[in-house]
């Protein structure tokens, strides 16, 4: 599998730019109602996906995005991470 990803000096990043917080949260989420008293009563929620980077794509062109590599990183954020919108 070819990834499209790097590490990078965000110092030197290009404009524009967009940045997406954690890639995590788009392969899935830790969800907790907000009447809950702690994060403990949450469950794991399916984020949007490839879709979401093909659509904003499919919006803006070829720009490039900056997703940080935090949380728990599983197969499904791998796979986010490694398929490029335009493939």
């Amino acid at each position: 599998m070819l990834c499209k990803y790097a590490l990078v000096d965000t110092h030197k990043v290009p404009a524009p730019t967009g940045h997406v917080g954690t890639i995590r949260a788009f392969a899935g989420y830790w969800s907790v109602d907000a009447k809950e008293e702690t994060a403990m009563n949450g469950q794991w929620r399916e984020g949007p996906g490839l879709e979401l980077f093909q659509s904003l794509q499919k919006q803006l062109g070829d720009v490039p995005i900056l997703a940080e590599d935090l949380g728990v990183i599983t197969k499904d954020v791998v796979q986010l991470r490694c398929v490029h919108p335009a493939a």
